[in-house]
C-alpha cells in the first residue's frame, strides 16, 4: 500500500472526473508506489489490476526469442498502464515496467469496467486514451525506422522529461540503449554529442537536461507529431466535457 494520500490526482484521466464520479471511484482505488524496475503487468499473463500513473514512467517493453528487448510505449501521468483491459483483453505481448520511479492508483478491472459502464464519459475519456496510445505506437514504429539514433534519443528524453517535470532523468545509458534497441556504444557517442551540443550534461546513472527547447528541436519530427496529436485528443475530451 502506497503511503501518499488522496489530495489533488496528477493523472489526468481521473483528473478530468466529475466530482461526484470521483466519490463513487475513490474506495476502488489503492495508493501504490512505483520503484524502478517494478512490474505491474507481466507479457502474455491475465491481469487483475489497472494502473493510473500519477507520477514517474512506465515503460511497455517486448522482448524477443534473442533476448533482446525493446520499448514499445511510454506510459505517464497522462494515462494508464493495462489499457487492453479496458477492451475485454486479458493479456498483452508487452511487459510493464517502471522505468523512473513515482506513483499511482491501483484498481481492479472488474471496479474499472463498472465505473465504465455506469459513466459514458469516463468510457470516452479512456477510450480516447487507448487511441492515443494506438497513434504513438505507429510513430514509434516510424520513428525506429526512418529516424537517428540522435534524433530518437532526443525524443526519448524530451517525452521522459514532459512526463516527470524535471530535468534530472535518472536512467543509465545501458537502460536507453535498450529502450530505443541500440548498442550501447551508440547510444554513448550520441549522449556524449548531446552534452557537447550544450542540450544535456551526464554522470553515471543520470542524464540532465540543460536546454530543453534545444532537446526538443534536436529530436526528430515525431516528438512534435505526438505532441499534437495528443492535443487533439485533449481538445476533443475537454469539448465532450463542455457539452455535458
Amino acid at each position: 500500500m502506497g503511503s501518499f494520500t488522496m489530495g489533488k490526482f496528477e493523472n489526468r484521466l481521473l483528473r478530468g472526473l466529475a466530482p461526484s464520479d470521483l466519490q463513487r471511484i475513490r474506495p476502488s482505488l489503492e495508493a501504490i508506489e512505483f520503484p524502478p524496475g517494478l512490474i505491474l503487468n507481466r507479457a502474455n499473463r491475465p491481469i487483475d489490476h489497472v494502473y493510473f500513473v500519477e507520477a514517474g514512467v512506465v515503460s511497455l517493453v517486448v522482448s524477443l526469442d534473442d533476448g533482446a528487448a525493446v520499448e514499445a510505449g511510454m506510459v505517464g501521468p497522462e494515462g494508464l498502464v493495462g489499457v487492453h483491459a479496458l477492451l475485454g483483453v486479458d493479456s498483452s505481448p508487452s511487459e510493464a515496467m517502471v522505468q523512473l520511479e513515482g506513483r499511482g492508483w491501483r484498481i481492479s478491472i472488474n471496479a474499472l469496467q463498472a465505473e465504465m459502464e455506469h459513466n459514458p464519459a469516463f468510457r470516452h475519456r479512456a477510450l480516447l486514451y487507448v487511441y492515443s496510445q494506438y497513434a504513438r505506437s505507429m510513430f514509434l514504429v516510424t520513428c525506429s525506422v526512418r529516424h537517428s539514433v540522435k534524433q530518437r534519443l532526443a525524443r526519448w528524453l524530451s517525452c521522459a522529461r514532459d512526463r516527470i517535470e524535471s530535468d534530472d532523468i535518472p536512467l543509465s545509458q545501458e537502460s536507453l540503449a535498450m529502450l530505443l534497441g541500440c548498442r550501447r556504444a551508440g547510444v554513448t557517442g550520441v549522449v556524449a554529442k548531446l552534452d557537447a551540443d550544450g542540450l544535456i550534461n551526464h554522470s553515471t546513472g543520470r542524464i540532465g537536461v540543460i536546454d530543453r527547447q534545444g532537446l526538443r528541436a534536436a529530436a526528430c519530427s515525431c516528438y512534435s507529431a505526438v505532441s499534437k496529436e495528443d492535443e487533439r485528443v485533449r481538445y476533443m475530451a475537454l469539448a465532450r466535457d463542455i457539452v455535458r
